[in-house]
This record gives structure tokens, sequence and C-alpha cells, in this order.
């Protein structure tokens, strides 16, 4: 199934790009695929952190 993608565009500082890039490239991902699943997580973080029965967030990427 294809799912329905809208471009968004984020300014960053230089130094927090670099470190993005050399984020995704360590894991063989794009840096956009990055920012997806870590604000995926985030969010669901968001969602649940107060809910005594979601259980421990996992952050690993």
């Amino acid at each position: 199934m294809r799912r329905n993608k809208k471009p968004v565009t984020v300014l960053m500082p230089q130094e927090l790009r670099d470190a993005l890039t050399k984020f995704a490239q360590d894991r063989g991902r794009t840096r956009s695929a990055c920012i997806r699943q870590i604000l995926r997580r985030y969010l669901r973080y968001m969602e649940t952190r107060d809910d005594p029965d979601a259980g421990e967030m996992d952050w690993e990427i």
C-alpha cells in the first residue's frame, strides 16, 4: 500500500544537519526516514508518557 506523503521544510542549524546526516549514513537510511522515525517515536512517547500501562519506550532507531 502506498502512503500519501506531503513535503515539509525544516530549517536547522548546520551542526544539527551534519549530525543527522551522519546518523542516517551510519544506519544506511535517508535523513527523511530518520526524521520520520524520530517524530513517530516522540509523538508516541508524548501520547503514552502518563499511561502506567504503556510500558517502556524503545528509542532505538
